[in-house]
């Protein structure tokens, strides 16, 4: 009686350490599942977004930028936005008093650009009841639109953008953005040598937030005011397109760069 009672707590002490060595592992190889996805999804954002691994998990700030990236086009581009959500914005922010951001662009067609030299002519004019004394002057940028706005008659900002599309230039994968201080990546790092690839997907945009409170009506009214257009090489001019404007989500400025 007493070895058969022996036997079997030894059974169930074998049956009970399997149980745990079996629960282990399969913990084990979840976790090293979990791990190998992350290592592989982040090397591949790395890879595809021209973005460090170490930016993208810089503690804190987990992925952050990729998001804000992977995210921004629908912001920007108004196709990009379900026909519902831009119908209902109207009635969402009919009586909202708060600070609105808006872009303008010009998608360029696949082919448009062919190797050479380019200067592209900005010109942005505001409604003359804007009010210009509201810009801060915390960036050189705003400085420079400050002192042409409230020197113009109507208050017009005017600047050139000039670049150069090499064929030699590094291709870049997603659309590159040109915008009145510079060319940008796709991972929005600015192009310091200001050259481009004539494969390269490419858009012009502007954004602007406004510097003081108002309602939706006095901001459509704002956004609607304002004619921003573009020439290339002092021959083809483009009327930008106005994006939906949406309450802007973060500090108050004057100007929002991309």
């Amino acid at each position: 009686m007493v070895s058969n009672q022996s036997t079997n707590e030894s059974k169930g002490r074998s049956k009970f350490l399997q149980g745990c060595l079996i629960t282990v592992g399969i913990f084990l190889l979840l976790a090293f599942g979990f791990i190998a996805g992350v290592v592989a999804t982040t090397g591949y954002i790395s890879i595809t977004n021209n973005v460090s691994p170490i930016d993208l998990l810089k503690p804190g700030n987990l992925w952050q930028e990729y998001y804000l990236r992977e995210r921004g086009p629908e912001r920007e581009l108004p196709e990009a936005l379900p026909k519902q959500f831009k119908e209902e914005i109207p009635e969402k922010f009919k009586e909202m008093q708060t600070i609105w951001s808006s872009y303008w662009f010009y998608e360029f067609s696949p082919d448009y650009w062919s190797e050479g030299e380019y200067s592209i002519k900005v010109k942005w004019v505001f409604p003359h009841w804007y009010d210009f004394d509201e810009i801060p002057e915390e960036k050189e940028i705003d400085r420079e639109m400050k002192k042409q706005l409230t020197t113009t008659s109507p208050p017009t900002y005017e600047t050139t953008i000039n670049f150069k599309v090499d064929s030699e230039a590094k291709k870049h994968k997603g659309n590159v953005l040109f915008n009145i201080d510079g060319l940008y990546t796709p991972a929005r790092k600015k192009i310091e040598n200001k050259t481009i690839n004539p494969e390269d997907k490419t858009i012009f945009l502007i954004g602007w937030v406004t510097d003081y409170k108002m309602d939706y009506e006095e901001a459509v009214k704002f956004y609607d005011a304002c004619i921003v257009e573009i020439s290339i090489d002092d021959e083809v001019i483009i009327k930008l397109e106005l994006t939906p404007i949406l309450p802007h989500r973060e500090t108050p400025g004057s100007f929002s760069h991309l």
